[in-house]
Formats: structure tokens, sequence, C-alpha cells
């Protein structure tokens, strides 16, 4: 705290008038984070009026490229997500995912085009793909041009919609 204090000018005492202590302000760093990337995805183009499909690729796309123009923002966060000492009302949940994304999932499994499984599921299977996918690309491994950004959402899809055709036939 005393370095963070240093670095905005101000004495350590100041700094605890507003935050209870680091892991105040962490969280608090995390939440604002969280709903910069938020917005600035929805920014991107979000049409709510768009087929549930078309709706994911918008969000698949902007995610990617939000997360590629801002990559320091995205490790933040998931390394916040990611680590242990994290109190539980602060993990990000699916429940607390801004309204147009939560429908995309909602619409999908009354249109019986998603099966009905949590929507942590979905969420996960999401999130995983897109932050491997674009660290791979930081990492100097395949480079993530608008082909390959439309396959492997492709790719999701598919699976999205065929574990639909496998749940029911099991």
């Amino acid at each position: 705290m005393s370095e963070i204090a240093e670095t905005a000018g101000v004495g350590a005492g100041t700094i605890y008038q507003y935050f209870d202590g680091k892991d105040d302000l962490v969280d608090q760093l995390y939440a604002e984070a969280r709903a910069e990337a938020h917005q600035s995805i929805l920014d991107m183009g979000f049409d709510e009026d768009a087929s549930v499909r078309d709706r994911l690729r918008m969000t698949w796309r902007a995610i990617i490229h939000n997360y590629i123009a801002c990559p320091r923002l995205y490790r933040f966060i998931l390394q916040y997500e990611s680590s242990a000492y994290l109190r539980r009302t602060q993990r990000a949940q699916p429940e607390d995912l801004q309204p147009p994304f939560r429908k995309i999932y909602r619409d999908g499994i009354e249109q019986g085009l998603f099966p009905d499984l949590p929507q942590s599921v979905y969420v996960s299977f999401f999130v995983g793909t897109v932050t491997n996918l674009v660290q791979e690309h930081l990492n100097r491994g395949p480079e993530l041009d608008e082909e390959l950004i439309d396959q492997s959402f492709e790719m999701l899809w598919a699976a999205y919609t065929k574990a639909s055709v496998d749940l029911e036939t099991t």
C-alpha cells in the first residue's frame, strides 16, 4: 500500500480512507475492470434483436478483438478470477453477466438450440476457449485473423448445438 500511495502522490492513510486494505483495493479494481470490459464489448455493436447465433457470434468477435486490444485488462481479470484467495462474493458469477449476455443463453435454450444446462457450463466453455485462443495469439501462437476467428466461432456453435442433439438421444 505504501508503494501505491507513493505512486499516487498521497499518504498511505489517504488510501485507507477509501479502501479497507489491499484486498479491498484489488476487489474494487476488479469490479471496475470487469465493468469496463463488459461496456467496451457492448460498445462494439451488440444487436439485441439479432438471432441467437448472430448475437453469440458478435459477442465472440467483440471479446476477441477487445482482449487483443486490451491484453493487460483481460489478464488482470483472468488472474483475479483464478486466484484462490478471493472472497466468494467477489468471484465473477454467471448470474452477474450483463443482461444481453445472459439473454443469449436463455434464448438459445428456449428456442431449443442449446440443451438446458447451467449457464455456467456455457460461460466456462466460451470464456475458456476465447482465453486460450487469445493467449496463444498474444504468445506468438497462431495469428487470430478474421478467418480463424470465424472458424473458431463455427466450432463453438457446432459444440453448443450438437450437444443439444446428443443430450436428447441419451
